[in-house]
């Protein structure tokens, strides 16, 4: 846990930062939603015309079928790119806010937790918990070894972050963003 904790100033910074980063994707994801819907409601219009190019008799059974099988499929593959769309626009900033928590506050819980709390922190730590010279090994899921590796290239940066507690990291938060350059090309 020591390897992925990080300081409770840092996870208020990052935090603040993922929020205003979100509100930007927010404007890219609806342009993307817009464009996708709108291409959605072209393809069905182009089945519904289909249809009635079928029923004036204007194009034979084949092709009406061949062609509507084609734009169904790609009607739903637009749906899917819709449902996934709003589906990764929901989780990441949850996702973001509740791994830097875990990290900021999971030793501290795990020193002072229950027994039942233990198990669950080691359970959201990773997978194939195993025993070796009286160690817990963990396979840690994505978001925490991008945390642990973040926190062994940037650890002079997060020491000078504990020193400075008395300067407004909130304030400045575009200034401090220069302080983590790996950090920030990882959470775009």
């Amino acid at each position: 846990m020591e390897q992925i904790e990080i300081p409770e100033l840092f996870n208020k910074w990052a935090i603040k930062w993922l929020r205003k980063l979100n509100k930007e994707k927010v404007k890219e994801r609806t342009t993307i939603n817009k464009s996708l819907q709108d291409l959605y409601n072209d393809i069905q219009k182009q089945i519904d015309n289909l249809l009635r190019l079928r029923l004036k008799g204007l194009v034979d059974d084949d092709e009406y079928t061949h062609q509507k099988e084609v734009l169904l499929l790609e009607k739903k593959e637009v749906k899917g790119k819709l449902e996934n769309t709003d589906k990764r626009a929901n989780n990441w900033l949850e996702l973001s806010e509740k791994t830097f928590h875990f990290a900021t506050y999971a030793r501290y819980w795990f020193i002072n937790g229950t027994n039942e709390q233990k198990r669950g922190i080691l359970q959201t730590l990773g997978s194939n918990l195993t025993l070796k010279d009286q160690k817990v090994l963990i396979n840690l899921d994505k978001p925490l070894v991008i945390l642990k590796n973040f926190k062994e290239n940037e650890a002079k940066s997060l020491e000078k972050l504990e020193h400075i507690e008395s300067v407004d990291l909130l304030g400045n938060i575009e200034v401090y963003a220069t302080q983590f350059p790996n950090w920030l090309s990882r959470s775009v």
